[in-house]
This record gives structure tokens, C-alpha cells and sequence, in this order.
């Protein structure tokens, strides 16, 4: 039996520079803001919703794949997240499984550029680690002795 563990770290991009996206509206998308976009509750909320929303792909089970994968996508200024793109790939589903949850993400708290509510990308790394339960299980056992 194997148990997932699903870790987050939210980042920025890289870049400062900034960009146009007229699909969604035709107002600027930042890169980053002076008051970036949070998750309804913050840190520990973001990774509770991808601990109980994450299903670790069986492709990736069976063939042992693990790692990073990094998802750009837009926060509006109402706080709607749209337009997910993996931009780091590990492949075995895990790819599609990190959009498929970004695409279930309630909408955010908006960020703000200069005190007005803005557009930015926002890039998150979902990592994907298999856990074996009954190793799990048997070192914390061990640890309570």
C-alpha cells in the first residue's frame, strides 16, 4: 500500500517584466506585485486543499515517479485563478494531475499593484513523493519506543 505526500511552496516568477494576456482581459498581467495574491486562509490552507484534493497518478505509481512540478498560472484582480501551464515537467500524470487541482482552486485574495487590485502570474511547485504506508507506519512505531 502506498501513502502520498504532497508538499507546496508558493513562489514568484522569475521575471519582473511584465505581460499582456487579451484572452483574459486587456489589462496587464504582472509578473509580481507589490502585495502578491494569498489562498483563502493562507499557506497552511493552500496545502490542506492539495493534500485533500491530490491524487498521485497510478502511471506515475507503477513506474516510480516523484518530483517538482511547477504550474504558472493567473490570478485576476477578483482573485480567479485561470490559465495553469506546466512549466517544470516530470511526466507519469503528474503533470496533469498539478492542473487539474490548480483548475479546482477556489477563487484567492487578489493582489495589489500600487493599492489597486491587479492581474499576476503566480507560479506554484506541487511535489509529488510516493511513501511506502507500512515503512511510514513501522518508523513511527520505532519513534514512540
Amino acid at each position: 500500500m502506498f501513502g502520498i505526500i504532497c508538499a507546496v511552496n508558493a513562489q514568484n516568477t522569475d521575471s519582473l517584466h511584465t505581460q499582456t494576456d487579451s484572452s483574459l482581459t486587456q489589462k496587464k498581467t504582472y509578473d509580481f506585485l507589490d502585495q502578491m495574491p494569498e489562498f483563502p486562509g493562507g499557506f497552511k490552507a493552500l496545502f490542506d486543499f492539495m493534500y485533500a484534493n491530490l491524487q498521485y497518478p497510478s502511471e506515475a505509481i507503477k513506474k516510480e515517479i516523484e518530483g517538482v512540478v511547477y504550474v504558472k498560472f493567473i490570478v485576476d484582480e477578483f482573485g480567479n485563478v485561470s490559465n495553469p501551464v506546466v512549466v517544470r515537467s516530470i511526466g507519469g500524470g503528474c503533470d496533469e494531475e498539478a492542473v487539474r487541482i490548480i483548475n479546482l482552486m477556489p477563487q484567492w485574495n487578489p493582489g495589489a499593484e500600487n493599492g489597486k487590485p491587479a492581474a499576476v502570474w503566480y507560479t506554484l511547485p506541487i511535489k509529488f513523493t510516493i511513501v511506502d504506508t507500512f515503512e511510514e507506519n513501522s518508523n513511527k512505531k520505532k519513534k514512540k519506543n
